[in-house]
């Protein structure tokens, strides 16, 4: 295959792909000698360094196609590693084989993500038999699995495979190898699941792989490696300000493990440098959107630390203040544009954000009088004097919020007499903000143009919501597009009750977008994610979920209320949008097309 080795030198053998560095090249060499010896290979790393990645580097460079993936979370039954229960058509059960055993019977190769995360003991009491003999004696449906050796001994004893098959024998292939992801142990913070991670790594684990470290990129990789995107020079300051910024929250989240949520990993890098090669001179669009994730997710103490670590960060790196993001931008104010075309913008972001600094201040003053207040009673006369203070600061907030909300107020009533936004074909310009135009084929919001999808198979799945175009709206469509036009899948942050769902049906009504829609709760399943039930001729039948749906025919998947979903469901959505790989209940699998025509089992 093609494709160097980057930093590990000048190999071929590395296989097609962007280049490695010297760290992660030095990793896949070692996984190759383990490969060649004929062992399993556990991949030790920290979160974010790529180890996905590599494994599937390695699947593709010895010609396993697509790699069998095993997403592991906390909740997952020993048994369902190996087969699961599922209903049939005539509503009859049946166990149904795992990624882990479709991979042992056909020869490929099993990729178990996060083993680290099972319950202690799991893993090797139902896989340990695998891993070390290739047998598995009792299954849950009664087979077995035995070696490549043993299945040979049996045909030398005169037995045929029709018998060994009506015995409920199987081989395992030869070429069956597992390759498993973990993190180091970490004994950090209280509970069980810090115990958890602290004796995941067991004696009865250590026997099964063997385990190669990949070591945490050095600054200097990692600027190698982004530089790969051919970013100009002046996307560089930005890009050394987040590996800075990177490198400070790793060392300081030892000491304050709330900070772990705040650190980027390789993926949100390489979308940094992939935005900064399409918009260069947008540094402070590049940095709001590899670090606004991990801020609004921490909490309020360890938001103020990252986001100080990110300011110390960027000076050191030479980017002006002015494009450092803060922790009172992150909730929904006007966003400045990259380029002169955002000075309007920035105007309105930087009043925006005086205000409400000043608005701060007040309500902390105020809450330092109670306190005195509460603290001192009437002492020396003194309470009536703090009680005039503090009910003429509550009098100034009070209109100071009613005057901010009056505007508006205004200003949505004057945008909607001022637009006709029923025909759906464009909206004027929202203040000093971009306008939204759909002209021969393409919108174009501001800077950002992008083609229309082609005429829709179902056209009543195409949204056409009540759009008013607002300011803040009509910024936030811009950066929709901009993210849609370099292919990344997006995700909307954002309180209760402020549109959310209304862009991003407006967004797919300006594309011609075929729309599916999914809701997640706490008690959604993998099984109900990708299979529907329905009751046709009173026969239980099971149909394609929305997901599957938008995976197979090329639609958009909506997916609202993600952040209530449980773990497992959440390592099946990251499978699919990062990896384009997802295994359905009813034993098909999506992968994605590259993959399929290189070899891969596809649904």
């Amino acid at each position: 295959g093609g494709g160097g080795g980057g930093g590990g030198g000048d190999c071929a053998w590395h296989g097609a792909g962007p280049p490695l560095v010297a760290s992660q090249a030095a990793a896949l060499d070692s996984i190759c000698a383990e490969h060649a010896l004929g062992h399993d290979v556990c991949l030790l790393a920290p979160k974010g360094v790529g180890k996905t990645c590599l494994a599937r580097r390695f699947a593709q460079l010895f010609g396993y196609g697509e790699a069998y993936s095993v997403f592991c979370h906390a909740d997952l039954p020993a048994h369902e590693l190996l087969q699961r229960r599922a209903t049939t058509p005539d509503g009859a059960t049946e166990w149904r084989d795992s990624p882990l055993l479709l991979a042992a019977r056909r020869g490929g190769l099993a990729l178990l993500d996060g083993i680290h995360r099972l319950p202690r003991g799991t893993f090797a009491g139902a896989v340990g038999p695998l891993c070390v003999e290739r047998t598995l004696l009792s299954l849950p449906d009664g087979s077995r699995l035995v070696s490549a050796a043993q299945w040979e001994a049996f045909l030398a004893a005169g037995l045929t495979e029709g018998e060994l098959a009506a015995k409920g024998v199987q081989r395992v292939h030869p070429a069956f190898r597992i390759v498993a992801t973990a993190e180091p142990p970490a004994g950090e913070g209280e509970g069980e699941a810090a115990a958890a991670a602290a004796g995941w790594l067991s004696d009865e684990l250590l026997p099964l792989f063997a385990w190669v470290s990949l070591s945490p990129p050095e600054e200097a990789e990692l600027l190698q490696m982004l530089q790969m995107h051919t970013c100009p020079p002046k996307a560089l300051p930005p890009l050394r300000a987040l590996l800075r910024y990177r490198a400070a929250v790793l060392s300081a989240s030892a000491a304050e493990p709330s900070l772990r949520g705040a650190l980027l990993s390789q993926r949100q890098l390489l979308r940094a440098a992939q935005y900064l090669r399409r918009r260069p001179d947008d540094a402070a669009g590049a940095l709001r959107r590899s670090t606004a994730a991990g801020l609004l997710t921490a909490p309020p103490a360890a938001r103020e630390t990252a986001a100080a670590l990110l300011a110390r960060a960027a000076a050191e790196a030479g980017v002006r203040a002015a494009d450092v993001p803060s922790t009172s931008g992150l909730d929904g104010e006007a966003r400045p544009r990259g380029g002169e075309s955002g000075a309007g913008g920035a105007r309105v972001a930087a009043a925006e954000r005086s205000r409400r600094e000043a608005q701060a201040r007040e309500v902390k003053e105020l809450e330092g009088l109670s306190i005195q207040r509460r603290m001192m009673g009437n002492f020396g006369g003194m309470g009536a004097a703090l009680d005039a203070k503090i009910e003429d600061g509550a009098k100034r907030l009070a209109a100071q919020r009613k005057e901010t909300a009056d505007a508006r107020v205004r200003q949505v009533c004057e945008r909607a007499a001022a637009l006709a936004v029923g025909d759906g074909r464009g909206d004027g310009p929202a203040d000093d903000g971009p306008a939204i135009v759909v002209r021969g084929g393409r919108v174009s919001i501001g800077s950002v143009s992008v083609a229309q999808y082609p005429v829709p198979e179902e056209p009543s799945l195409v949204p056409r919501p009540s759009f008013v175009a607002i300011a803040g709206h009509v910024a936030l469509l811009e950066e929709m597009l901009l993210e849609w036009e370099g292919g990344g899948h997006l995700l909307l942050l954002g309180d209760q009750g402020v549109g959310k769902n209304k862009l991003a049906d407006r967004l797919l009504q300006l594309l011609g977008a075929e729309r599916e829609y999914v809701q997640l709760h706490r008690d959604t399943t993998v099984a109900s994610l990708t299979l529907a039930p329905s009751l046709e001729g009173g026969v239980l039948a099971f149909r394609d979920s929305p997901l599957v749906r938008a995976a197979r025919r090329g639609r958009v998947l909506v997916v609202d209320e993600a952040d209530k979903a449980p773990l497992e469901v959440v390592c099946v959505l990251k499978a699919l949008a990062e990896d384009g790989d997802l295994q359905l209940a009813d034993g098909r699998r999506l992968v994605r097309r590259a993959a399929r025509a290189g070899g891969g089992e596809g649904g």
